[in-house]
C-alpha cells in the first residue's frame, strides 16, 4: 500500500507540478495559418503565458484576451493539446471598403471590414468599392471608423445605383 500511495504521489506531482505541461508551443490552424501578419502578434500578446503550466491556462480568459487585443478577428477557439501546446484558430472579418480621409491637416487611406475597423492604413485595394471621408478631423485608426450599418448601407446603395444606371460612382 505504500508503494501505491508513493506512486500516486509522484503521479500527481508529475502532473501538476513538472515543467513538462509548460507551454512551449503555440500552433495556428485554419484561417489561422494563413494569417501571417497576426499570428506574429498574437504570439506576442501570449508571451506572458510562455511556460506556464497547461492546467492553469484557462482557454476561455485567452480567447477574451486575444478578441479585445485584436478586432478584426471574428471568431476564435483556442485548444489546449497537451503535453506542451496551445492551438489557435480563428477567423477574421472579410475586408469591405476603402475609407479614404480627409481632414484639414491630412489624408489617410485605410482598409476596413465588415465591422467598420480599419485594418490596413495607408493602404488600398482595387477590388473593393471607395468610400470618400471628409472631417474636420482626422478618423481615429483605433475605433470604427463607420458602423458596420451605415457601411453595408453606403455598399449597397453604390451597388444598387450600379446595377440600375449601368454606371459606376467615383
Amino acid at each position: 500500500k505504500i508503494l501505491l500511495l508513493t506512486l500516486l504521489i509522484l503521479t500527481i506531482y508529475f502532473f501538476l507540478f513538472s515543467s513538462f505541461f509548460n507551454l512551449k508551443n503555440i500552433r495556428f490552424e485554419g484561417e489561422a495559418e494563413t494569417a501571417t501578419t497576426l499570428t506574429p502578434k498574437i504570439e506576442e500578446t501570449l508571451k506572458p503565458f510562455r511556460e506556464t503550466h497547461l492546467f492553469k491556462i484557462n482557454t476561455e480568459e485567452i480567447q477574451t484576451i486575444l478578441k479585445q487585443n485584436f478586432p478584426e478577428i471574428t471568431e476564435i477557439k483556442v485548444t489546449k493539446k497537451y503535453p506542451k501546446s496551445l492551438q489557435i484558430e480563428f477567423q477574421k472579418h472579410p475586408l469591405k471598403a476603402n475609407i479614404i480621409n480627409e481632414s484639414a491637416t491630412t489624408k489617410k487611406t485605410y482598409i476596413v471590414n465588415s465591422v467598420g475597423q480599419a485594418v490596413k492604413e495607408d493602404f488600398e485595394s482595387p477590388n473593393l468599392p471607395y468610400i470618400h471621408i471628409i472631417t474636420e478631423e482626422p478618423l481615429n485608426p483605433k475605433t470604427p471608423l463607420l458602423k458596420s450599418s451605415e457601411l453595408d448601407y453606403i455598399i449597397k446603395s453604390v451597388e444598387d445605383f450600379n446595377t440600375r444606371f449601368g454606371m459606376k460612382i467615383l
